[in-house]
């Protein structure tokens, strides 16, 4: 199956919008730290749920698509414990990154183009199974990132809380840079060192934190260099 059309997404504020532009100050603060060697794929994590990591990465994804359409982006869904993606992109969850790892679809055949941003494709979780972490520590994942690196000139991978799961201290060294999303209403300094902490240990890159301060109508997302 070759990427296929899907319905612009409604779930994610962007383009001229206050969100957009933090998105896209985000965008630019990522690559703007890494001016020296920028990041071919960039792992988005947060302490704790519901803190807008997803959204952020989605909205960052829509806002450097049409900032940048000779820019080729993957947005993949490594969130096996509240996949977002086909939510928030109206795309079906089937196939996605548990397909590809289950060897049942081909890595070149993942991805769902946006009429209005060609240059993107999403791809969703999958259909997650009971046990996501054997998933993730498939030698299949490995491969997967690195097929997905070649075929794309920037990969944003969205995963599960590191503060609750083992989920992201199992691929976080597989990309070339890890941002921390923190809603500062909801998480203690507490939880945001030990988010950064459990990054640093399996020597991943840990690029900066993105304070996510959702109180406001629309959120004021503002980029800090660790």
């Amino acid at each position: 199956m070759t990427a296929s059309a899907a319905a612009a997404p409604s779930g994610v504020a962007y383009v001229k919008t206050a969100a957009g532009l933090d998105f896209a100050r985000v965008w630019s603060s990522i690559f703007s730290i890494a001016a020296e060697k920028p990041p071919k794929s960039i792992l988005f994590v947060s302490p704790g749920p519901q803190q807008g990591a997803s959204t952020l990465v989605a909205g960052s994804a829509l806002t450097a698509a049409q900032a940048n359409p000779d820019l080729r982006l993957g947005l993949l869904d490594c969130n096996f414990r509240a996949p977002a993606m086909e939510r928030l992109f109206q795309i079906p969850a089937s196939p996605g990154t548990v397909d590809a790892l289950s060897g049942t679809t081909d890595p070149a055949e993942l991805g769902y183009a946006l009429g209005v941003h060609a240059n993107l494709l999403v791809i969703p979780a999958g259909q997650v199974s009971a046990d996501p972490l054997a998933l993730l520590r498939r030698e299949a994942m490995a491969g997967l990132v690195n097929a997905l690196i070649s075929r794309f000139d920037v990969l944003l991978v969205d995963t599960a809380p590191v503060n609750h799961y083992p989920d992201a201290q199992i691929i976080a060294p597989m990309f070339d840079a890890v941002v921390v999303v923190v809603d500062v209403g909801q998480a203690p300094r507490e939880a945001v060192t030990k988010a950064k902490q459990i990054i640093q240990t399996t020597g991943a890159n840990l690029l900066g934190t993105v304070l996510n301060r959702r109180r406001h109508p629309l959120p004021k997302i503002l980029y800090s260099r660790v």
